[in-house]
């Protein structure tokens, strides 16, 4: 297939989990088919040279500098589909405008996250939280097929007033290669060195987010972690964010007992990771939660409240805990006091977790899927004669084998 994939950003250098997923397809995608990547350059002169189209960010928000461009850089009948990869902001745009530019072109959204719940979570003003989800809303409209991360997200694009009636809604989980985690070594240096000698290690607890944000629910982690280690001492809270949001609810903890640090490259994050003994996510509204099937590649459970993608990800019981987003930090604490007793079973989980990453969350797996949805875009909307050719030979009659009686 010849694809013409919209992404936000395409970096050697990915950081957010949506980031580094999109760019991990890609890349996937470019072995077997023909892919032209429109992305934001960002001012990036690295990310630029992996970039076909490259958007500066100056014209992201001018209609007509934009159109100008696509129609300079874009070529009618160059693709067979349109992949709007993310979904986001910034690929609306250019998915809409690209649309209407080439209409004989199916368009495929991939929704990485819903803005219009996104805003409502992060308590925007009701104006600004339509104004968040309605090019999503456009866009998936305009298109012969709509993948989301979880049937959650699913659920609720219907319920926001997606009208998918006349598309294809599917749902495709993302993945990562399995290769990126084997052979991982963890990396203690976020202990206190006498700590890292010590036979028994304190019960390290992670948590990772883009905690600037309210959705992402910093606070109920680190409330969970200060009643946990008022009484269980021996345990530690590591935290790798973009922001100390909520940094004050661990002030009364002894200084030894928690660490933040901020955004880690790729390979230091995977290292750090590996090091810990249970990771905690704690988000109020989560599409999908790449950094649950990060530790569950690296063998590590997984607790999490009941919501979006990580509900679907975490089989509860088996590769870590699911906690009631009503039960707020309270029923964070309570899962983690049950489980910090009982480290075997930790490991246990953290076992099972591996193999459903996997089964389930291997980006050989998510391709295919991937694959399966353009191409039924492609026939659907580009191939209306192979279509009915296609019906036309299910139909046709089998010729009898001489050497067969019949009756």
């Amino acid at each position: 297939m010849r694809i013409l994939a919209i992404t936000e950003y395409y970096r050697r250098q990915a950081w957010n989990g949506s980031e580094i997923f999109c760019s991990r397809l890609i890349d996937a995608l470019r072995v077997h088919h023909e892919v032209a990547v429109l992305a934001r350059s960002a001012g990036d002169d690295e990310a630029a040279e992996r970039i076909d189209i490259a958007v500066p960010d100056s014209i992201v928000n001018d209609a007509d500098a934009l159109r100008r461009l696509l129609v300079e850089r874009t070529a009618e009948g160059a693709y067979d589909v349109i992949y709007n990869l993310g979904a986001l902001l910034f690929g609306c745009k250019v998915a809409g405008l690209l649309a209407t530019a080439m209409p004989e072109v199916p368009l495929v959204n991939h929704f990485q996250a819903l803005l219009g719940p996104y805003a409502r979570i992060e308590g925007m003003e009701q104006l600004l939280e339509q104004a968040n989800g309605i090019d999503q809303q456009e866009v998936a409209a305009r298109a012969a097929s709509n993948i989301f991360l979880s049937d959650s997200e699913l659920l609720a694009a219907t319920e926001w007033g997606f009208e998918l009636g006349s598309s294809f809604a599917t749902v495709i989980p993302n993945g990562l290669p399995a290769e990126e985690f084997r052979g991982v070594q963890p990396d203690f240096s976020f202990l206190a060195p006498r700590r890292r000698e010590e036979t028994q290690r304190p019960l390290v607890v992670a948590t990772a987010g883009r905690f600037s944000d309210y959705s992402k629910g910093a606070d109920l982690v680190y409330r969970a972690f200060a009643e946990l280690h008022s009484e269980l001492p021996d345990t530690f809270l590591l935290s790798i964010t973009n922001s100390r949001r909520f940094e004050y609810l661990l002030a009364d903890l002894p200084a030894d007992s928690f660490q933040i640090v901020d955004w880690l490259s790729r390979r230091e994050f995977l290292r750090t990771l590996a090091a810990v003994d249970v990771v905690v996510l704690p988000s109020r509204y989560e599409p999908f939660g790449l950094i649950a099937i990060e530790a569950m590649f690296l063998g590590l459970p997984v607790v999490a409240n009941t919501v979006g993608g990580l509900q679907e990800s975490v089989f509860h019981d088996r590769t870590g805990r699911l906690s009631a987003l009503s039960n707020g930090s309270l029923g964070l604490y309570q899962t983690l006091r049950e489980l910090a007793s009982d480290r075997e079973r930790l490991r246990e989980m953290g076992r099972a977790a591996r193999q459903r990453a996997l089964r389930y969350y291997n980006i050989e797996s998510v391709l295919e899927q991937v694959e399966g949805a353009l191409a039924r875009a492609c026939l659907n909307r580009r191939a209306p004669a192979y279509r009915g050719l296609a019906l036309d030979l299910v139909h046709l009659p089998v010729e009898a084998d001489p050497g067969v009686a019949h009756d």
